[in-house]
């Protein structure tokens, strides 16, 4: 673990000094996520200062911009090794923690360092989309958290079901995560929530960060959470926009004389740029839209049919 010192002024950095109080657990926390890494696997980060900055600090700073109530449940989900729920639950000690994971050695370990951290945390073996269905669990925490999970998207899905209404749902992401809450909009406002602020950061390094804060406003639809097969289907069929607008441009081929093989390039690469914009991502319908365009673009070019002879 970093010195002393060295914890304080990073706390100062990220305008959340009274958790340098807490040294002394954290260091724990660092040297047991070091030597339990080296028997499965928790983390890519593991030196002193990647663990200090890019897994506690980076916990901690959704603190300094969601207002979590006093008391409040909150439920870290996928916690992996923990974060960012055990870094938040050592700097606010009055938060009651529920970490869930589908992976029973991952819990293992964080009831066993919450026990010598003395952070009285439960712990929950299950799918997030097993317990979203679950009445024991469902609308039941003030709070949601997940970091490095999965995309918005699947992850609204995922933890929206689990907080009350009237709670919150901070998602922790990259650079990226802006792009991905452009195509999530849909998808929260179904489930019941409301993105309530966007908040773009950085950790003392320079490593961008946005953290989206959602407002549950309604009871989430009962079919929700789907099961995790029928997420996946749904987020890689997404892209349909995108495969009707290749379609589209092959269809333009056909109707385009032979004689003028710029336009029915033009036409075919329209196709695949539609594909690529509507599908929003890099999945099965973009990539048929844009496959069908450039293979329509090479044939008509070629001489050699019309591309996609039944349409």
């Amino acid at each position: 673990m970093i010195s002393n010192a060295a914890f304080v002024q990073l706390m100062q950095q990220i305008n959340l000094p009274s958790a340098a109080a807490e040294y002394d657990r954290f260091a724990l926390y660092c040297t047991q996520l070091q030597e339990w890494n080296q028997r499965m696997n928790l983390t890519a980060i593991t030196d002193d200062e990647g663990v200090a900055e890019k897994h506690f600090a980076d916990s901690l700073l959704p603190l300094t911009m969601a207002q979590l109530p006093v008391g409040a449940s909150l439920v870290d989900v996928g916690s992996g090794a923990g974060f960012p729920g055990l870094p938040m639950a050592l700097a606010r000690p009055d938060l009651r923690v529920t970490f869930l994971d589908s992976l029973q050695k991952r819990l293992t370990f964080l009831a066993q360092l919450t026990q010598m951290l003395e952070v009285p945390a439960a712990t929950l073996h299950a799918r997030a989309e097993d317990a979203g269905q679950d009445k024991a669990y469902r609308d039941r925490f003030d709070v949601a958290t997940a970091r490095a999970v999965a995309n918005l998207n699947a992850l609204a899905e995922y933890c929206l079901p689990l907080v009350k209404v009237g709670g919150l749902f901070l998602a922790l992401k990259g650079a990226a995560g802006e792009e991905e809450l452009a195509a999530a909009q849909g998808a929260i406002t179904k489930l019941g929530g409301r993105v309530e602020a966007i908040h773009r950061y950085a950790l003392p390094s320079g490593d961008a960060r946005v953290l989206i804060v959602i407002r549950k406003e309604r009871p989430t639809p009962p079919q929700y959470p789907r099961t995790a097969a029928l997420v996946g289907a749904a987020l890689e069929w997404s892209g349909l926009p995108g495969f009707t607008a290749g379609m589209c441009g092959a269809w333009m081929l056909r109707a385009l004389p032979m004689k003028e093989p710029w336009r029915r390039a033009a036409a075919g690469s329209a196709g695949c740029i539609l594909g690529m914009a509507l599908g929003k991502s890099w999945n099965i319908g973009a990539w048929l839209g844009v496959s069908t365009g450039v293979y329509s673009v090479f044939v008509r070019i070629q001489g050699k049919g019309s591309g996609i002879p039944q349409l």
